[in-house]
């Protein structure tokens, strides 16, 4: 299930969206026109995870996320996300 969510969580551009520093819910659904309750259901679980942090109301990349999932110029694991999940709904 942990997968899922972060393909989730990669396909509706969370981790692009907490690029520009922290974001309350509402901030984050406007960023990615996803309604406030789903990217609160996705934002819970990258919280649990451990790549997105939580203070207060608002939120953060972690430190892994913000290296290899929020689209920076180098080791970026977008693609990779996006094949597996590809190559997982084909079996």
């Amino acid at each position: 299930m942990a997968a899922k969510q972060l393909f989730a969580a990669s396909e509706i551009g969370l981790f692009e969206a907490l690029t520009d520093g922290p974001a309350s819910l509402e901030e984050l659904a406007g960023k990615t026109a996803v309604p406030a309750r789903t990217v609160g259901i996705v934002v819970a679980a990258m919280v649990s995870l451990g790549l997105i942090g939580q203070e207060g109301s608002r939120y953060r990349n972690g430190e892994a996320a913000a290296t290899f999932l929020a689209g920076k110029p180098g080791h970026d694991l977008r693609p990779v996300l996006l094949f597996r999940k590809l190559n997982r709904s084909i079996r």
